[in-house]
């Protein structure tokens, strides 16, 4: 008898962890969705269950009004261009959600006749690097929000002829109306 409770014990042990991990074995996990709207065709891959990897490619083309023509009504197209990428770390579960820390970087080629001063065909470049805290809520078992606030650090460099480069220091926050989102394969 008693070594039926000790097994019976052993397996409650094993079993009941188990169902209650949730989010916790996410290693091995892929997603698709987004992490920052600059980048928004992004994928997230859980290399363990603590550690994953983001990566995220923006795109702008546009055609906006030509200063360089003499007809108003002439236009030329731009090119921007975005790469974003992080290493979410999970410091907390939950049932449904966990809390992470992530380091990221986002570097942005940026042409001026969208994003400057709209004179030249030229290009900016900005490289922004962060340190973001957030949290990532499972909504379905395959489908989550995440959103984040933090620290970043801003740098920029016009084209030769607009002056020199900036450096620009803050925090930010994602609003409601600006969180990621990942479904998971």
């Amino acid at each position: 008898m008693f070594k039926k409770a000790i097994l019976a014990a052993v397996i409650i042990a094993l079993i009941v962890p188990a169902a209650s991990m949730g989010k916790d074995m996410m290693k091995g996990k892929f997603a698709l969705g987004y992490y920052a709207s600059d980048a928004p065709v992004a994928i997230r891959y859980w290399a363990s269950d603590k550690v994953a990897i983001d990566a995220g490619l923006g795109l702008s083309m546009k055609e906006v009004a030509d200063p360089t023509a003499s007809d108003s009504t002439a236009t030329t197209s731009t090119f921007s261009f975005w790469f974003e990428a992080g290493v979410p770390y999970k410091v907390w579960d939950h049932e449904r959600a966990h809390f992470f820390v992530r380091p990221g970087i986002t570097i942005g080629i940026l042409d001026d006749r969208e994003f400057g001063t709209g004179a030249l065909d030229e290009t900016w470049t900005q490289v922004t690097g962060q340190l973001a805290l957030g949290a990532e809520v499972f909504l379905t078992d395959n489908f989550s929000i995440d959103a984040n606030h933090g620290f970043n650090i801003i740098f920029t460099s016009p084209p030769e002829d607009l002056g020199d480069s900036t450096t620009d220091v803050g925090t930010f926050g994602n609003s409601i109306t600006n969180v990621g989102f990942h479904f998971y394969f």
